[in-house]
């Protein structure tokens, strides 16, 4: 009887075999192990307990092949004819019930081990497609089977890892119990000949025991073999197929295996990726999308896998598809830009547009389109359709509201069918509940789409809801609350609602100022201008960022400033008719990927800046970058002639 096993921790370090007393779990109730040297190349485990060596070591056959061959010699076939001739009876069954029959009427002594692997695949070949967990209990139960499960346990030390694999699964798919007798037997089988598994082998054992009821034979098997895995890779990995490549990373990733293990993997996959099919390829992309930490060289391999999947694109399912822009999404949402590839996620869209697709599968797209600031116009119109069409889709989904709004304000986008979109997303249910965290981004979403939501931002500011104002802006920044109270002081002054104190709102807007600040084009722009005396850097006015500020008297001449230092733009010593111009740098994350879309929360800024009666120029620091110095200080004082020439500023 197989007591349960209590493991408290493992301390694995160049272990490759396995204990017996862990396999069998006997006696070694509330102990736990630890390793003991026993040799400078191996360690076993010992008990804490006390109990000797040599009563747990689990000794390896060795020469368990030669004895098999021996074995297989002194017994040649004696009825392999009839042997073959109920395999074939066995392909010709039909349905779990028929093959429970069939097995409890044959006649199974012509069988011997070697016919094992034969009989079992069969038999699943037959059941594989039984959706009925009835009658797979049944067949389980049946006495057919149990004449099965008895040449098992009669054959069974001389069957082969490759054919005890083959029992697990038909055991596996039957739902047997973690506790069966037979498949008790199968697991200590493979744990014995773990060592002599192969890299394949050992992935899909592992698939099928997350498929068997826990038992303490299945939980030592489950721990053992990432470890056999780990052991074995760097002298048993066939880097010449594609197939073992893609499911070994998947296996590393998901066991979290070393790094220096998968970065192996890696590299291996870089010198071969020429022999990857499109499938192994999408494989590899989301082994490496779900892998929680940055190894080296793996731009190398995602950039031309991404490639390959979307030169493949009809190839795969949209549910394949709709799963790689999830992961792809995520990854790059975690500073891993090259997880983008603009081909494939514009395939991704016309093919939301054009073919059949459930509106769900429309409609929950577009948080993958937002995350990866992707700019579609088409597949936007189609997600107001599906709305327009069916309001109610959108009712018991608040988090789909939210991405759906995001989506639209990340393009800076509003349909022509927005005037009658907008009713119906301004009077969801979500808008009259209490506030959480995603209250405050969806108010700044409606604002950027130049909607005002008066009810969601009277809550938000409520007494009630300054907790969580508080808890938002600790975890994250001021920057949201202050654009919406400045949307309110400039855009929406009929605003009448609560507001939060204005100390509260002083403090939100010391706490944003020391946000530390770089200003890349400081540098040209002294240089440009004439001086660092006619350009004011650091500037910080009504909760935002200025960077830079130039006053130029009526002509365009610069005037020269005494004001050093970061200070306030009402501290600025202004004549009368001089014209202020502002020159803001803006990062990357500002622009959708694929366009040159200035996104709705910073357009939504500049807005409100301009609002105040000041010109401002933005420049992309991305753009700036691929400038040539030659090029940068021409740049900057085409664009303030520009803004100085334009019939709004004159």
């Amino acid at each position: 009887m197989i007591q349960p096993l209590v493991c408290r921790r493992f301390l694995f370090t160049t272990t490759t075999s396995i204990c017996q007393a862990l396999i069998r779990g006997r006696g070694w109730k509330g102990s736990f192990l630890k390793l003991s040297p026993c040799s400078s190349s191996s360690h076993r485990f010992v008990s804490s307990k006390g109990t000797s060596v040599s009563s747990l070591i689990f000794q390896e056959s060795k020469n368990k092949s030669s004895q098999l061959q021996h074995y297989r010699q002194d017994n040649p076939r004696q009825e392999q004819e009839e042997s073959q001739k109920l395999m074939q009876q066995i392909s010709n069954v039909k349905s779990a019930t028929d093959l429970a029959i069939f097995l409890e009427t044959a006649s199974l002594g012509c069988l011997d081990e070697r016919d094992l692997n034969s009989l079992f695949s069969a038999s699943f070949n037959v059941v594989r497609h039984e959706k009925s967990e009835k009658s797979r209990k049944e067949l389980l139960n049946s006495v057919g089977m149990q004449k099965v499960f008895k040449l098992v346990k009669k054959y069974c030390r001389w069957v082969n890892p490759g054919e005890l694999i083959t029992i697990l699964k038909l055991m596996t798919f039957l739902n047997t119990s973690g506790s069966h007798t037979t498949l008790q037997i199968v697991l200590r089988l493979l744990s014995k000949q773990a060592n002599s598994l192969t890299l394949p082998e050992i992935v899909y054992t592992s698939y099928l025991l997350e498929r068997v009821n826990p038992s303490p034979i299945v939980t030592a098997l489950q721990m053992a073999l990432p470890i056999v895995f780990e052991s074995s890779i760097s002298s048993k990995l066939d880097i010449s197929d594609g197939n073992q490549l893609s499911e070994a990373l998947h296996y590393g990733v998901r066991h979290n295996l070393s790094d220096d293990k998968i970065q192996l993997i890696i590299d291996a996959l870089i010198t071969n990726i020429n022999i990857l099919t499109p499938k192994q390829s999408m494989s590899v992309v989301w082994s490496l999308a779900d892998l929680k930490r940055r190894l080296m060289r793996q731009e190398l391999l995602v950039t031309p896998l991404l490639k390959n999947i979307t030169d493949s694109f009809d190839q795969f399912t949209p549910e394949e598809h709709n799963t790689t822009i999830i992961k792809l999404s995520k990854k790059y949402n975690r500073n891993a830009n090259y997880f983008y590839n603009e081909d494939f996620v514009g395939k991704f869209c016309q093919s939301l547009t054009e073919l059949d697709h459930a509106p769900e599968t429309v409609l929950h797209s577009t948080k993958a389109m937002w995350a990866l600031k992707h700019v579609d116009i088409a597949f936007l119109d189609r997600v107001s359709e599906i709305i327009l069409s069916d309001p109610s889709i959108l009712l018991n989904n608040d988090l789909l509201l939210c991405n759906i709004l995001r989506a639209f304000s990340s393009a800076n986008y509003k349909p022509e069918t927005w005037d009658t979109l907008e009713p119906i997303l301004l009077n969801h249910p979500f808008l009259t509940k209490e506030v959480d965290f995603h209250s405050i981004p969806l108010a700044v979403d409606f604002l950027a789409l130049d909607s005002f939501p008066i009810n969601l931002i009277s809550k938000i500011f409520s007494p009630q809801s300054f907790s969580l104002l508080e808890q938002f802006v600790k975890q994250t920044s001021p920057y949201m609350p202050l654009l919406i109270l400045k949307s309110i002081k400039f855009l929406h002054p009929e605003y009448s609602g609560t507001l939060p104190p204005s100390s509260i709102i002083e403090l939100w807007e010391k706490t944003f100022h020391k946000i530390p600040k770089s200003y890349p084009l400081k540098s040209a722009l002294e240089t440009g201008i004439g001086g660092s005396n006619y350009v004011v850097s650091g500037l910080f006015h009504e909760g935002f960022h200025l960077d830079h500020a130039i006053v130029y008297r009526k002509g365009g001449y610069p005037i020269a400033l005494d004001n050093t230092g970061p200070i306030g733009l009402n501290e600025l010593q202004l004549h009368s008719e001089s014209v202020v111009v502002m020159v803001k740098a803006l990062l990357p994350d500002a622009y959708s990927t694929n366009t040159n879309r200035l996104r709705g929360i910073y357009a939504l800024e500049l807005k409100l800046i301009e609002s105040l009666g000041y010109s401002v120029i933005v420049v992309d620091i991305a753009r700036w970058k691929d400038f040539l110095d030659v090029e940068k200080i021409p740049f900057l004082m085409h664009r303030i002639r520009e803004k100085l020439d334009s019939p709004q500023w004159n």
